[in-house]
């Protein structure tokens, strides 16, 4: 068992009760402890806090148990505000920690104020790991200055979080974005910490992939986020649809065309025969179902935002 040092993990849960047990073995495996476990659940009805209080009874972490109808915005200013420690790892109930996760973030809290931490994708079905495969980017490929951590893998020193008064509780989704962003218009030191790694289950099938990208980008434009980033899936929706509705043959050549354009993006790390079959298609109602949802949820939500 790992050494405990005087940092707080802070986690927001809700129904885990079929994935908790992997988090906190994670967590109990750590090449170091934390002094504190701070859980904000959200009045789940699984029995994942009993999951948790049972499997951290017998260890020597403090843990601190809220039990609370809250947003994600509201469970993660809670739970920070009832910690004792002034380094805090953030993360979710949903994923998996790499053993030196914990450890690379207190090391680099000790020099800078800010650690973006690092993710890879899990999941082993068609759709998963065609995901993966179009949509993962190498943490060698990063641009530091500009990454935005998402709040899954997380350090950060208290002050930082009181003095942006901590997540904005109308933010449904992306309030760790709206945070990140909060932060480093503070001028807080960051550090990109690759090694600071967690691993989360991918959407297993469209349907749920449909609606993670519409969600994300409806409430991106709700807020105005990213505009330029969201221009190429509207026009992408905007032609789409009105190929659709001229010629069902004009629409049919098109996604042939499509599917002729994306192919280097679809044959990358492609294998052969049946195999690449059933990749090529994977890869091509995957991409297909995201850039649609991005561009639906942004329209959508840019004109509710609009509306007088």
């Amino acid at each position: 068992m790992g050494k405990i040092k005087d940092i707080s993990i802070v986690i927001t849960t809700y129904n885990e009760s079929e994935n908790i047990k992997l988090w906190c073995e994670s967590v109990l495996n750590q090449s170091i402890l934390p002094k504190e476990l701070v859980i904000v659940d959200s009045d789940s009805t699984d029995g994942t806090l009993d999951i948790i209080n049972s499997i951290f009874n017998d260890s020597a972490i403090d843990v601190v148990a809220i039990s609370q109808k809250c947003n994600i915005s509201q469970g993660r200013n809670i739970a920070i505000s009832n910690t004792s420690c002034d380094l805090l790892a953030v993360t979710d109930g949903g994923v998996i920690l790499d053993t030196e996760w914990l450890s690379n973030i207190y090391e680099g809290l000790q020099e800078y104020e800010v650690i973006a931490g690092y993710y890879s994708f899990g999941g082993s079905n068609a759709f998963q790991v065609a995901y993966n495969d179009l949509f993962y980017v190498s943490s060698s490929l990063i641009n530091e200055e500009k990454f935005l951590p998402s709040s899954r893998s997380l350090g950060l020193r208290k002050y930082c979080w009181e003095s942006v008064a901590g997540y904005d509780e109308s933010f449904l989704i992306g309030e760790d974005t709206d945070f990140d962003l909060k932060l480093k218009g503070k001028n807080f030191s960051f550090k990109f910490e690759p090694k600071a790694k967690v691993t989360w289950e991918l959407r297993s099938n469209l349907k749920a992939m449909f609606k993670q990208h519409y969600l994300y980008s409806r409430w991106d434009a709700l807020i105005g986020q990213n505009k330029k980033g969201h221009a190429f899936f509207v026009l992408y929706f905007i032609t789409n649809l009105a190929i659709l509705v001229s010629s069902l043959f004009i629409s049919l050549f098109y996604i042939l065309l499509l599917l002729v354009l994306a192919t280097p993006m679809l044959l990358k790390g492609s294998k052969s025969g049946e195999e690449l079959k059933s990749t090529l298609i994977a890869r091509f109602l995957v991409l297909n179902t995201c850039y649609l949802a991005k561009g639906i949820g942004f329209i959508k939500g840019f004109i509710f935002a609009n509306r007088s």
